[in-house]
């Protein structure tokens, strides 16, 4: 059967008033429905389009104080495209995510600034590193797992120098470190390539870092003390491997996420 233009405005209407019903349920209402058991949240306000809540934590990840305000159409698609702020750690994040089927995730505009240490929740291998970090993803798309298309720039400031087997050693400066990812799309092996460069301070830097899948990463770079650097930053560097003529050591080191 045919439907009629007046059978699809009676629809959408009818669309339209359940959505209305569905956003305004009170956020603790709502979230019930929505967040698995395994995610513990508290003080809950607002509705399901636009509230907060004091805390979010899903096993060693814990966010909070947390505000999300929903689009609802996306809702008749079965999406959840909304805008989120909140705090990870002592840290700042925001951005606009877009949840579907299928294990597919989306973030644009998307940022977080604060400690490095702050994050070690999401990614462990960052536990104990110092510095301050500043991540501008322009977009992510995230497909099984994998990212499919990867846009951002990374600042990271107030190193400590340190290696993959030893704490950060002491007495020594700290160093700025940039990255970038213009991965748009992903290749279909999955390979990520991060461009490295220092950020100014004593130390030179460039080179690159490749990820590839399930979480696996390869770094490999050229770095080399500032002509006015301490010395002793120079003596620390001649433990990773031979210099060059020019003073500059080449590093190369691999692992997983």
């Amino acid at each position: 059967m045919r439907l009629s233009r007046h059978h699809w405005l009676v629809i959408a209407g009818g669309l339209a008033f359940l959505l209305f019903l569905v956003a305004g349920l009170p956020a603790r209402v709502a979230l019930r429905w929505l967040v698995p058991a395994s995610v513990q949240v508290s003080d809950l306000s607002g509705t399901l389009w636009r509230g907060s809540m004091a805390t979010a934590v899903a096993g060693p990840v814990r966010l909070g104080p947390l505000s999300w305000e929903l689009s609802p159409l996306p809702l008749l698609a079965g999406r959840i495209h909304a805008g989120i702020h909140g705090q990870i750690g002592t840290g700042q994040a925001r951005g606009t995510i877009d949840l579907r089927g299928g294990g597919r995730f989306a973030c644009s505009g998307c940022s977080y600034e604060g400690p490095a240490a702050g994050l070690r929740s999401l990614v462990p291998s960052l536990r104990g590193l110092s510095g301050q970090l500043r991540l501008d993803i322009t977009r992510i798309e995230v497909r099984d797992r994998w990212p499919t298309h990867a846009i951002a720039t990374l600042d990271w400031n107030g190193v400590q120098l340190r290696t993959a087997a030893a704490p950060a050693l002491a007495g020594l400066p700290t160093i700025n470190l940039k990255a970038s990812i213009a991965a748009d799309p992903v290749p279909a092996d999955g390979r990520i390539e991060a461009l490295l460069q220092d950020g100014g301070g004593p130390l030179q830097l460039a080179g690159q870092v490749a990820f590839t899948p399930p979480g696996n990463y390869q770094v490999n770079a050229r770095i080399k003390a500032q002509p006015d650097a301490p010395a002793q930053l120079a003596s620390a560097l001649a433990t990773l491997g031979p210099p060059g003529p020019d003073g500059s050591i080449d590093i190369g080191m691999s692992g997983s996420l």
